[in-house]
C-alpha cells in the first residue's frame, strides 16, 4: 500500500513578491483514518519541491512557504507482516529575500493521537522508519515495530537560500517500541526533546543529535527498557557546546549507558546496580578541572554533573564513587571526549 504525492511549484521573474500569502505543495493529511495492510508494506511519501527565484529580486513578507508536509492526527496505520514507511523527503529552493516574519517549512513530519504498528500476529513483523528533511514531531502517540524503528529528522543543507532551521525530533508523551533497534537521529538545529511521559523500549535504543538532548519526565510515569542505550551529541570547545541533559528519568533497565557530549547534566537520575554507566565530556579525564566529575554542585559547563543520581539505590555525593576513564564494570565512570 503506498500513498505517494511528488507534485511541484516553481516561480520565477524579474521580481518576485509574496506576502500574506500561504504556498504550500504536496502536503499530505489524514485525521481519524485507518489504513492497513496485509502481509505487505506501508509507504506514505511526499517527495515534491517549491523552487522561488527572481532575477533581480525575490521578497518573501509575512508569508508561509511549505513543501512536502505530512500530518498524521489521531489514526491507526497498520502494515502486518511488512514494513512501514513515512517519508518527506522533498525542498524549498530559490533565492528570496525575507522579512523575518515568514515561516520556512520544509518537510515537517507531524504524528499525534495516533497509533503506527508494523508487526506480524505470527512470526516476525516488519520495520518502522519515520524520516523527513524538517521537523519530526510524535505526541501522544503509541509506535510499535516488531524489528526497528528509525526515526530521522534532517536539516536542508546549508547553502540552499531557503531552509527549515530545525531538523529536530520532538516525542511528546506516548510510547515508541522495537522489538530490537530503536534509533532517534536529529541533524538539525534542534536537537532531541523527549518529555511529557513518552516512554522508550528496545534492546538497543541509540540518540544521535549534534545540537544536543533532553529528556525529561518531571515523574511521570514513563518507562525505559532495554540492553543498552547510548546518547550522542558533539563535542563543542573550551567556550562551550552540545548539552545532554537528562532528567527525572529512571535508567535502572539498562546493563550498558553511554553518553558523550561537551556538557552532561544528570538530575533525579537513578541506574542500576550492575549498570555500566560511562560519560564522555569535554574536560574528562583532565585533573586540572576534577577529571569531569561534578557532583551535587550544580551545573559546570564541560563536566558531567550529577545532582541526585543513584547507583544501584546508592545515591552518589561524591566525585570519589566516580570512576576515571572507561568503565568495563559496573559503576559510574568519567572519561574525556576529545
Amino acid at each position: 500500500m503506498g500513498v505517494v504525492d511528488n507534485g511541484g511549484l516553481s516561480i520565477s521573474g524579474n521580481f518576485v513578491t509574496i506576502s500574506g500569502s500561504d504556498l504550500e505543495v504536496n502536503n499530505i493529511s489524514a485525521a481519524g483514518s485507518t489504513l492497513t495492510a496485509n502481509d505487505g508494506d506501508l509507504l506514505i511519501a511526499d517527495n515534491g519541491s517549491i523552487s522561488i527565484s527572481g532575477i533581480n529580486s525575490a521578497v518573501i513578507s509575512g508569508s508561509t512557504v511549505s513543501a512536502n508536509d505530512i500530518t498524521i492526527a489521531n489514526s491507526i496505520f497498520t502494515a502486518y507482516g511488512g514494513d512501514m514507511d513515512v517519508y518527506d523527503n522533498g525542498q524549498v529552493a530559490g533565492a528570496p529575500n525575507t522579512d523575518g516574519s515568514d515561516t520556512v517549512s520544509v518537510n515537517d513530519i507531524s504524528i499525534s493521537g495516533s497509533t503506527l504498528d508494523a508487526y506480524a500476529p505470527y512470526g516476525a513483523g516488519g520495520n518502522m522508519n519515520i524520516s523527513g528533511n524538517g521537523a519530526v514531531g510524535i505526541n501522544n502517540s503509541t509506535i510499535y515495530a516488531d524489528n526497528n524503528v528509525n526515526i530521522t529528522a534532517e536539516q536542508v543543507k546549508l547553502g540552499v537560500p531557503i531552509y527549515d532551521p530545525s531538523g529536530g525530533v520532538t516525542v511528546s508523551g506516548g510510547s515508541i517500541t522495537a522489538g530490537q533497534n530503536l534509533t532517534i537521529t536529529a541533524n538539525g538545529g534542534a536537537g532531541t526533546t523527549i518529555n511529557n511521559g513518552a516512554s522508550l523500549n528496545a534492546f538497543y535504543i541509540s540518540v544521535n543529535s549534534p545540537d544536543g538532548i533532553l529528556i525529561n519526565q518531571d515523574g511521570s510515569s514513563s518507562k525505559y527498557t532495554g540492553n543498552q542505550l547510548n546518547m550522542t551529541a558533539g563535542n563543542g570547545n573550551s567556550d562551550g557546546g552540545p548539552l545532554i541533559a537528562v532528567q527525572n528519568v529512571n535508567l535502572s533497565a539498562f546493563a550498558t549507558v553511554n553518553m558523550v557530549a561537551h556538557t552532561i547534566d544528570l538530575l533525579n537520575v537513578a541506574f542500576g546496580g550492575s549498570s555500566i554507566v560511562n560519560l564522555g565530556c569535554y574536560y574528562g579525564g583532565q585533573a586540572n578541572y576534577n577529571y569531569g566529575i561534578n557532583v551535587n554542585n550544580g551545573v559546570i559547563v564541560g563536566e558531567a554533573n550529577l545532582l541526585n543520581v543513584s547507583h544501584g539505590g546508592t545515591a552518589i555525593t561524591s566525585a570519589s564513587q566516580v570512576g576515571i576513564g572507561i568503565g568495563t564494570t559496573p559503576g559510574i565512570y568519567v572519561h574525556g571526549n576529545q
